[in-house]
């Protein structure tokens, strides 16, 4: 009887979190920081064009956005953009900028005696620690660069429609229910130009009611470079109609931090774009205190080996062909293109290669054939940060391998330790990675501890970093933890979970396996939920749900490594708010085992959660594991 009352009261507290969808609102608390209408308008005014328009909406926007917000969000605070500092982004859920903050630290030009500018620190608006949740409107995604967030300017020229989308990404599904509208279009001449798969019409998406391009001096929004997008830290969710090509970012995720390149407040957004805002506000929520693991390197902005594959493309009678058609295609009615002569195409195109050549230029012929070749054949030695002697490593094309496979490293380890070139092998070791050994068995034992964690970064500077040991790539699916380890893939398969059913729709096994090294081991957990069934990885405090905890009992010596990582969790259809597990989770907690003096020892591991469907919550209950040394 007092499992049936407490189903019924939890079934009650359920709808209400539910709700009918106009009444509802979503349980996050939001800060905007924007500009105050009732003070002086900072942006600038002109006579004519989209800078004047920009000038006269700067007042709405403000207002725009407070009436969108407090229609969806249960909180939702203002600031103006002068008042902003960074702590009080601490007391909410998502803060959004819609307007740059006073800087902590102003921008500084540096200059030779000539007073030519040879540098620029640029300014710091956040600090490097910042880990709550963001979204950045428009341009503002720049006021992160200078801390090494992915979001380096590329163009103020974004119109209304996006394209080359990852539609199956969690913004255009829940919380809020959306089927985006994807009519074809003509492609960008821009898009054509760099990509010779792209058909004439591509789908595309319409994100805002006005376009620049289209004569109503709307405001453009900005687009970002790609670099470091496809990396496991970020996600390049959208490209959009703009001047350059499809690889440009409008919408991305780069850590906590979330683009929303477009430029339109909420009254001339669509309803569709306006449903996907109001889920990224939610889907950002997810990453809050998850800081970026790669900062994009500065100095020098790193050029991506894929924009030299593109750009090299063009080398050929079809590229030819391209780039003149875009210039024909974006001439103004009534002018003439300009003229376009092979010869000094291909004379731009082998400059081009000569640059990246170097010390290899004399090897490059002007003819298209080599121009083609030498890239195809030296793109794997290509880094970006190394323009003043030409960009293909000739240390590391000496040794015949890609810069970004880790047996340069394990060869260089090699040839310190049989004495062979030594002093290239070091430059490669240091040049390649942030470290600073001076012996073999140094380096040796470095890279022996942390092969595991290695990754390999252009946007981080062409350097292998060491990835933190909690670190979970967020292109990973929710049951995909621990699947790039043969190991933990292997104990999971081998985890003899019994099946859920109705009286027990949650079913755990664990497995203790070697971790990396003598003294370290891995535990790992399967959790198995019936199917329609979830419980709960995060809880707001004003839900009546129960958040799942995990907890050790363990034997005397044995301490636990880092925190327990886990399987991605996701908003609850209908409460974003809060962040649910289902089907099939996988939990992996690190320990300390000193030696085999514990051996035959036991630990205890404990679930506690809650487990509910679309109809019922049941009581909450603990699942116990024991594990033998």
């Amino acid at each position: 009887m007092k499992r049936i009352i407490f189903m019924l009261v939890c079934c009650v507290c359920s709808m209400l979190a539910f709700g009918q969808k106009s009444a509802s609102l979503i349980p996050l608390k939001i800060l905007y920081v924007g500009n105050d209408p009732s003070r002086p308008n900072p942006i600038p005014d002109a006579k004519s064009g989209w800078p004047k328009r920009n000038h006269d909406l700067g007042p709405t926007r403000m207002p725009d956005f407070k009436q969108f917000l407090d229609q969806h969000f249960k909180a939702v605070t203002l600031v103006d953009a002068r008042d902003y500092k960074p702590a009080l982004s601490n007391d909410y859920d998502v803060t959004i900028f819609d307007a740059q903050p006073e800087p902590l630290v102003p921008e500084k030009k540096i200059k030779d005696a000539d007073g030519r500018i040879i540098k620029t620190i640029y300014a710091k608006y956040l600090p490097e620690n910042f880990s709550k949740p963001v979204i950045l409107l428009s341009g503002n995604g720049g006021m992160v660069f200078s801390i090494g967030v992915k979001f380096a300017p590329e163009c103020v020229c974004l119109g209304a429609d996006a394209y080359n989308i990852n539609t199956a990404h969690e913004i255009f599904k829940n919380p809020v229910p959306v089927s985006i509208t994807m009519p074809k279009k003509e492609t960008p001449v821009i898009a054509k130009l760099f990509s010779k798969e792209l058909s004439e019409q591509v789908p595309m998406w319409r994100v805002q009611k006005e376009s620049v391009y289209e004569g109503t001096g709307y405001p453009p929004g900005v687009v970002y470079f790609h670099l470091g997008l496809n990396e496991p830290d970020a996600e390049f969710i959208s490209g959009g109609v703009s001047a350059k090509d499809q690889h440009a970012a409008a919408i991305a995720r780069h850590g906590n931090f979330l683009l929303w390149g477009f430029n339109a407040a909420p009254s001339d957004m669509t309803e569709e774009a306006k449903k996907v805002f109001i889920n990224s506000i939610c889907y950002i929520k997810k990453f809050d205190g998850q800081q970026p693991v790669v900062r994009l390197s500065a100095d020098p902005f790193p050029v991506e080996r894929a924009s030299i594959a593109m750009g090299t493309d063009l080398a050929s009678l079809d590229g030819f062909n391209r780039y003149k058609t875009m210039w024909e295609k974006s001439s103004k009615p009534g002018t003439a293109a300009p003229k376009i002569e092979w010869n000094s195409f291909l004379q731009q195109r082998y400059e081009f290669v000569k640059s990246i050549a170097g010390a290899d230029s004399l090897a490059v012929q002007m003819d298209t054939l080599s121009l083609v070749n030498y890239c195809r054949d030296n793109l794997k030695y290509f880094n970006g940060t190394m323009e003043r002697s030409g960009s293909i490593d000739l240390d590391v094309k000496s040794l015949g391998i890609a810069n970004n496979d880790l047996r340069l490293l394990e060869t260089c380890v090699e040839m310190l330790a049989q004495n062979k070139d030594k002093e290239k092998a070091m430059r490669l070791l240091k040049r390649y990675t942030n470290q600073n050994y001076n012996t073999a068995s140094e380096w040796r034992n470095w890279l022996s501890k942390n092969r595991r964690n290695l990754f390999f970064t252009e946007a981080g500077g062409y350097k292998f970093i060491v990835a933190p040991s909690d670190w979970t790539p967020s292109n990973k699916k929710a049951d995909d933890l621990g699947k790039t380890d043969t190991r933990v893939q292997k104990a999971l398969s081998e985890i003899n979970c019994l099946t859920p059913d109705k009286l027990n729709p949650v079913m755990l096994g664990a497995a203790l396996i070697d971790g990396n090294g003598a003294d370290k081991k891995l535990l790992v957990l399967k959790v198995k939920l019936l199917k329609n069934w979830h419980i709960y990885s995060y809880v707001p405090t004003e839900s009546p749900f129960i958040q799942s905890q995990l907890s050790l009992e363990l034997p005397l010596g044995v301490k636990q490594v880092g925190n327990w990582q886990s399987s991605a969790a996701k908003p609850m259809p209908g409460d974003p708010g809060v962040m649910i597990y289902e089907d099939e989770v996988c939990f992996i907690q690190e320990l300390s085992v000193p030696g085999n003096s514990i051996k035959g020892s036991k630990a205890t591991v404990s679930l506690y959660y809650q487990a509910c469907d679309a109809s019922q919550c049941l009581p909450p209950d603990t699942a116990t594991k024991e594990i033998i040394f």
